[in-house]
Parts: C-alpha cells; sequence; structure tokens
C-alpha cells in the first residue's frame, strides 16, 4: 500500500534467512518524496534506503522484531540530511596527560576513571590549557555497551 509522502513506496527483498524461530530479513525500501514527509515538504527526489529485521516467532506469529534502517542515507538522497545542514568548524584539537584509574568490577559494570593532570588545546578557534582535575568516567556494562562520562576544565589563553 502506498504511502502519502513517498506514493510510489517499494521494497525489494534481498535476503530472507530462516534459523529456528528466527527470521531475518535485509531489503532496500525505495520511492519518490512526493508528499509532506515529517513536516519537511516534498522534494521531488527518489531514494533507496537499506533495511534489516530480525523477528521471533512463536506459534506461527511474530511475536518479537526488531529493525534497522538507513535513514541518514535516506535523507542524504532527499537533499535534507545533515550533509546538507549547516557545516562543521574545527573549533581545537586537544591532548591530555592522563592516568588511568582501574576500579575494577563493580554490581553495575567494570568501572575506569582516566585522570588528566594536564594537557593543551589549539585550533583555528581558541587555545590554551587543560587544568588538572577532570576526567573520563567510563561505566562498561556487562552486555558490552559502556557509558563514558567526560569533565575537563579548558582554560583559553587570551589574545593579545
Amino acid at each position: 500500500m502506498p504511502v502519502l509522502h513517498f506514493p510510489d513506496f517499494a521494497e525489494h527483498v534481498e535476503d530472507v534467512i530462516v534459523e529456528g524461530d528466527r527470521v531475518v530479513t535485509r531489503f532496500t525500501a525505495s520511492g519518490t518524496h512526493l508528499g509532506p514527509y515529517r513536516g519537511l515538504a516534498p522534494t521531488g527526489r527518489s531514494m533507496q534506503m537499506a533495511e534489516m529485521a530480525l523477528f521471533r516467532i512463536a506459534g506461527n506469529r511474530i511475536v518479537e522484531k526488531w529493525g534497522l534502517m538507513d535513514r541518514l542515507g535516506m535523507l542524504d538522497l532527499l537533499g535534507i540530511g545533515p550533509a546538507h545542514g549547516p557545516r562543521l568548524d574545527l573549533l581545537y584539537e586537544i591532548t591530555m596527560d592522563a592516568v588511568v584509574e582501574d576500579v575494577g568490577r563493580t554490581p553495575a559494570g567494570h568501572r575506569r576513571f582516566v585522570k588528566v593532570t594536564g594537557g593543551t588545546f589549539t585550533g583555528p578557534k581558541m587555545q590554551g590549557t587543560v587544568l588538572p582535575g577532570g576526567g573520563d568516567w567510563l561505566l562498561e556494562y556487562p552486555d558490552g555497551t559502556s557509558a563514558l562520562d567526560v569533565r575537563i576544565i579548558c582554560k583559553p589563553t587570551m589574545a593579545t
């Protein structure tokens, strides 16, 4: 069934893999942006978007679904993605001296602290020193994901 913002929307199945109670599909979605999409005016451009889905089957029914799609690539093809937005400029590059404290395993995961002892930052927009006392607090969860909290103190050098 076509959708209003992409009236010629189609999906082409590339692969279907079945193993046990899991089904994996890989497909390409395509269409022409001819109607409003998420508040964006029609561009008239065509897009193709890679997609993958993983289904868990129980009792001849889909009971769980996980999906992944290249929406960023789609927006770029439509001329409305980040590549077409504001330009990013280098502010500065930073070099820090640090000491790593490996706290070890905790009930929440593996903890490490990187204590910053000093450093410098330089760039076309600003320069200066990194003061001691900041650091990176890293927690690696049992599932392999991580949380990083970075706090550093940068003291700019005043222009003369």
